[in-house]
């Protein structure tokens, strides 16, 4: 079985803390039925996927966060992963073509990251959820 981990890095992020945090679950957690696990600020995650692989009897998450765009990222994982893919192999490929390790191709790209910074941080109705959610990811 593969182990699912965090696809972004967060600020702030639970993961060196799992072992503590686990520490102070309530006595008998694991034999719960149909536990509900809510993570309300979920970051990039690395709590609740350490809850949802370590304890089977969990038969519902819920998850939020503050931050909107990350929101809609994990929204976006959920409803349209393949989607969500497609629009990172794009953005992987147009970034890796422009990469020669040399100092023009360095900045070339540079230029493309900060070309998809500035199409984020502008007026993001313009472009679809996935693509936000792609360059939430490519970015960060």
């Amino acid at each position: 079985m593969k182990i699912a981990k965090p696809f972004i890095k967060w600020a702030g992020g639970k993961g060196q803390l799992i072992g503590q945090l686990d520490q102070l679950l309530p006595n008998g957690f694991s034999n719960w039925k149909d536990a509900t696990y809510v993570e309300p600020f979920v970051g990039g995650g690395a709590m609740l996927f350490h809850m949802l692989q370590t304890y089977r009897n969990i038969s519902h998450a819920v998850i939020n966060d503050v931050n909107i765009e990350l929101a809609t990222c994990y929204r976006i994982v959920k409803t349209a992963c393949n989607e969500l893919i497609d629009a990172l192999q794009t953005i992987e490929y147009q970034y890796f073509s422009l990469c020669n390790h040399d100092s023009e191709e360095s900045e070339r790209e540079k230029e493309y990251y900060l070309q998809r910074r500035d199409e984020y941080n502008s007026k993001r109705s313009r472009i679809s959820p996935v693509e936000t959610a792609a360059l939430f990811i490519f970015l960060n």
